[in-house]
């Protein structure tokens, strides 16, 4: 079998053209930019390491070699740092989120506000996120990737501001709900674009790193709570919270650095009848693959000055059926009913029921332990765990304490699992994450029940829920990137992204605030039971009808 290949030999290019980085500028003379195509050229003459040939048969591969390149690169420096760029809107998310719990006293003390109206500040974040991804799904199909990750963040600096001088808790739902729109955005063209750009046996685990970056912006969140956690509780204070806001920004400037460098989708531009400008950008990812670094900047200026050429060239491949693929949000979604069932109720359950459960213990956990002080303990449910009550003995000064441990859990878990999702497959790792998490949940309601639970064992059965669920709302955002075709891929992502934000993630934080606001051990068991079922159900469905993606082309799933 013979395959068309960029040429990528040194010799066959031509010495003479090379440029001050020794390699030839294929951005010269775009009008013979075919020219360097060896039509009969097989895979054995390739230098770099190549799929395995059945990969490689593959029909798509067959019919675009771009494809073929893109995904025989090997994981490269370059691959890590447009993860790292592209992941900082995670960062900020996660951020938000932790900023929240730890500020959720201070926040009641100063605005006079019960723990369910507090939690409203995150349904409110959560509602704008899904209608930002609702918004800027359908912008980053229509005009790419990369735009989006601008006006996203231009949305969230604003927000902000006015976050800082708000002066009533209607207020600052208002702009909450505003700040949840930008950060609601970036989530449709982040995980579009990993899938897009990474080579196919490693497109499991990037995603899933993708989304740990979420929990390190928790953890920076969390950390500064700590820190600032005699200020926090302080009668007195009332600027520490919007400090904490302020400095989440401040991430803003480093990371529209770190995406000047990243060019558009190659795919996205191909499937806009592009095939031209998309090779030209597969060239420059070649070269930063082969040597080892990041896009060198006077080659990125040139690919930004150069004429847009289009036009199809013989060898590419427009996405499948692209022109019958509907654009209108509500066609999509019928689209997706009727062609796509079973993989909509995939991905409905495994995004509802890892947001619900994740965003439902963390925005909350703060106000949690406080009402277990309240719960009457049987007399023996502290010398269960006497051996183990001198480790946590130090998180018992504050609440803000109990972040830490949850900031842990939520980091490594996705880190430790997420080579699986490419070497055990999508089906069996998002069976044994969510029924791992369904059990556990279903415990801890039972330890509720017989009044079992103290500070200590309710941090240790949320470290072990955390770790276990933390990868489900990572495998969910891979789930979807990958099983819809690449004109609607934004958009669905949008559409399931604002289910899971505001069905589970905005739901969650409400339900679980009123269940704490009643006081009961019943009323908490019962949360916990529910949570339970969910977490199992998705479990279950995900073994049943899950989607084998892993080391396919993202056009053959």
């Amino acid at each position: 079998m013979s395959l068309s290949f960029h040429n990528l030999d040194d010799d066959e290019r031509g010495q003479n053209s090379k440029n001050k980085y020794g390699y030839q500028d294929v951005f010269q003379g775009m009008g013979n930019s075919y020219s360097n195509y060896e039509q009969n050229q097989s895979l054995s003459d390739l230098k770099r390491p190549i799929m395995p040939r059945e990969v490689v048969d593959q029909p798509i591969y067959q019919q675009n070699p771009m494809y073929t390149r893109l995904d025989s690169l090997p994981f490269s420096k370059w691959h890590y740092y447009a993860i790292l760029a592209l992941s900082g809107g995670l960062f900020i998310d996660g951020y938000e989120v932790a900023v929240v719990a730890v500020s959720s006293t201070e926040l009641q003390r100063i605005y006079s506000a019960s723990e369910s109206q507090v939690s409203l500040l995150a349904t409110a974040y959560m509602i704008g996120a899904g209608i930002g991804s609702l918004i800027f799904g359908y912008y980053s199909s229509e005009h790419g990737r990369k735009k989006v990750f601008y006006t996203t963040l231009a949305v969230y600096a604003i927000s902000i501001l006015f976050v800082i001088i708000s002066r009533s808790l209607l207020f600052l739902y208002l702009v909450r709900f505003f700040s949840g729109i930008g950060i609601g955005g970036e989530y449709t063209a982040i995980f579009a674009m990993v899938d897009e750009i990474v080579p196919s046996s490693y497109r499991g685990t990037a995603n899933i790193c993708v989304s740990s970056i979420w929990h390190l912006g928790s953890s920076i969140a969390g950390l500064l709570g700590l820190a600032f956690s005699h200020r926090l509780n302080s009668p007195d204070d009332t600027l520490t919270w919007r400090f904490l806001f302020l400095f989440g920004a401040l991430f803003i400037i480093p990371i529209i650095y770190l995406r000047k460098f990243i060019p558009e989708s190659p795919r996205w531009i191909n499937g806009k009848g592009k095939p031209t400008e998309a090779d030209q950008i597969v060239d420059l990812i070649t070269y930063c693959c082969d040597n080892d670094c990041i896009i060198p900047l006077e080659e990125y200026k040139i690919l930004q000055q150069k004429p847009r050429m289009i036009g199809i060239h013989p060898q590419n491949y427009n996405d499948l059926n692209q022109d019958e693929l509907p654009t209108n949000l509500f066609e999509i979604m019928r689209f997706i009913i009727n062609r796509y069932r079973k993989r909509f109720a995939l991905c409905f359950a495994i995004i509802f029921a890892s947001n619900f459960v994740y965003k439902g213990i963390f925005y909350t956990h703060v106000m949690m332990m406080k009402k277990i002080d309240n719960f009457e303990q049987k007399e023996y449910s502290g010398k269960v765990f006497s051996l183990i009550n001198p480790i946590f003995k130090s998180f018992h000064q504050t609440e803000q304490y109990f972040i830490l441990p949850l900031i842990c859990a939520s980091f490594l878990g996705p880190l430790i699992m997420a080579r699986f999702f490419d070497t055990q497959g999508r089906k069996r790792m998002i069976f044994f994450i969510f029924v791992a998490s369904g059990v556990l949940l279903f415990i801890n309601g039972i330890l509720f029940d017989y009044s079992f639970i103290n500070h200590n064992t309710q941090l240790i059965f949320w470290i072990l829920i955390i770790f276990f669920s933390s990868p489900g709302i990572s495998a969910a955002h891979l789930t979807i990137s990958e099983v819809f075709p690449l004109k609607i891929r934004s958009q669905a992502l949008a559409l399931f992204n604002t289910v899971g934000l505001c069905a589970g993630g905005a739901l969650a934080p409400y339900f679980f605030g009123v269940l704490i606001r009643l006081n009961s051990i019943d009323s908490l068991s019962l949360g916990y039971y529910c949570s339970s079922l969910i977490m199992i159900t998705a479990g279950l469905l995900g073994l049943a009808i899950g989607i084998r993606a892993e080391n396919l082309p993202l056009e053959e799933i």
